[in-house]
């Protein structure tokens, strides 16, 4: 799989390896990795990486939202249905998309256990965004569809619910996801409303952060909505590495392999840990036991902690401080004391 590459670029970058076995020495060079992860020469590899772009190109068609219901009668409507939005059965109270993310589909078991955890604790309007036909694509043509990803579907919110509503929707994306979640609000934004909460479950790093550093405009980004709180449980190799949210949580130092994921091959170690935000995110449900304590971050250090308290992370959010916390969790995602 040419993603994979990309992870093993960032083993050799970052220095930072996993607890498996892996010599540094056996690995091609860097820039034969990324010329195979891009299907270039090296020649033509640097203009491939500087004319990245975002698509405006995406087909509505290719989209659908899938309302999954108590009674398990789950509503599946295409964006590019004229009547799609009648079709949704919405009831008051909060709403919750969920959005997948590459070589992912809104039918995959994370989506049916995180919607399944959030009508236990009474959020009937429990919906994911399925745009798996674009995101079945290689990796860099599904990052570049992201942006258009996430316009169709805010144009298609608009037509769902009034902008006094927005403030009752959720959106949670996992990877690619987040940042389809994040152009998402930047579209609402523009009606001078904004979605009530955008969670960005391991937000993806490479094209977003690595090799190219894109602007707050081009990814999710502490403005898309009236809260955005991130989840890093990979940094560095799937998952972003710095901050960009109004709160980032780093479970277990924000990876980048999270327990009970290194005992494993490299490959599925990283893809592991990657995963393990959506594991994380869906058990903090309906719970209050999982806490972060706020502490300077920089450069992958811990400078100082707030030693006066800790706040309660996931979906029960005290969202009264913003920055940086650390949070600890064991392999089954279960919360440990900080």
């Amino acid at each position: 799989m040419k993603f994979t590459l990309v992870i093993l670029i960032f083993l050799i970058i970052h220095s930072e390896l996993p607890t498996v076995t892996l010599s540094l020495e056996s690995l091609p060079n860097v820039t034969n990795f990324l010329c195979d992860l891009f299907n270039v020469t090296i020649d033509t590899m640097d203009d491939v990486v500087k004319t990245f772009s975002f698509q405006s190109n995406v087909n509505a068609a290719n989209i659908s939202v899938i309302q999954y219901k108590e009674n398990g009668e789950n509503v599946t409507v295409s964006l590019s249905d004229n009547d799609s939005t009648s079709l949704i059965e919405l009831k008051s109270g909060k709403i919750v998309f969920m959005i997948h993310g590459w070589r992912a589909a809104g039918n995959v078991s994370w989506i049916v256990d995180m919607a399944k955890a959030f009508q236990n604790i009474g959020v009937t309007n429990t919906l994911a965004v399925d745009w798996s036909p674009i995101a079945q694509e290689n990796y860099i043509a599904a990052a570049a569809d992201t942006k258009d990803v996430g316009r169709l579907f805010g144009n298609w919110l608009l037509n769902l619910t009034d902008t006094n509503n927005l403030k009752n929707i959720h959106l949670v994306g996992h990877s690619l996801g987040a940042h389809v979640s994040g152009f998402t609000g930047k579209i609402l934004n523009e009606t001078g409303a904004s979605i009530g909460r955008i969670s960005g479950l391991d937000p993806a790093g490479p094209l977003f952060e690595f090799p190219i550093e894109q602007s707050e405009s081009n990814r999710l980004s502490p403005t898309d909505a009236k809260l955005v709180d991130t989840y890093h449980t990979n940094k560095g190799f799937l998952g972003f590495r710095t901050p960009c949210a109004q709160q980032d949580f780093y479970v277990n130092n924000g990876g980048p392999i999270q327990p009970g994921c290194g005992n494993i091959n490299v490959i599925t170690a990283i893809t592991c840990s990657h995963e393990y935000s959506h594991i994380f995110f869906t058990k903090t449900i309906g719970s209050d036991n999982y806490l972060g304590k706020k502490c300077k971050y920089l450069l992958d250090t811990w400078l100082t902690c707030n030693n006066n308290g800790a706040i309660i992370v996931g979906e029960n959010i005290n969202d009264t401080e913003h920055g940086q916390f650390y949070v600890k969790a064991d392999e089954n995602a279960d919360p440990l004391a900080i």
